[in-house]
Formats: C-alpha cells, structure tokens, sequence
C-alpha cells in the first residue's frame, strides 16, 4: 500500500485512522498511519509498527510454540 504523501506528513502531528473492521478474537482492529508508519491495533495491543516490531518478530520466531502449553481457543495461532 503507497502511502499519500499528505497523509504521511499529517500522521507526524496526528495518528491517521486508515482501516478499522473487528474480527472473532478482536472487538476492534484499526490500522493507523503514525509517525509515517503503519500501525496495526487492537483494543489492547498495538501489533506492528512497521519496521520497529523486528524485536517482537525474532522472539516469537525463536519460542518453540509446540511445547507451550496455550489455550486452545487461540489453536489458530500455531498454524
């Protein structure tokens, strides 16, 4: 997705709202233009900040989820 260049500059003084739907897990999941990044969130959680979530990428890449004992509701996670 291009960013509009009007929008990239405005999200440096205000968070743009870009998206927002819901899903069976989230109530709220909204896409934000902020600081010239795309953020992706929830009612509790900010999920991805483009190019500053790295941290969280190589964590989870690196737990070996098999051998977490985690709920089944949230089973979808492991595929």
């Amino acid at each position: 997705m291009k960013k509009p260049i009007i929008k990239n500059i405005l999200s440096y003084f205000s968070d743009i709202l870009l998206e927002s739907t819901f899903s069976e897990y989230n109530e709220i999941l909204e896409v934000y233009l902020s600081k010239g990044r795309y953020q992706l969130c929830s009612a509790g959680a900010i999920y991805s900040f483009e190019d500053k979530y790295v941290n969280f990428y190589e964590t989870f890449r690196a737990l070996n989820w098999k051998k977490l004992e985690i709920e089944k509701s949230y089973s979808w996670a492991l595929d």
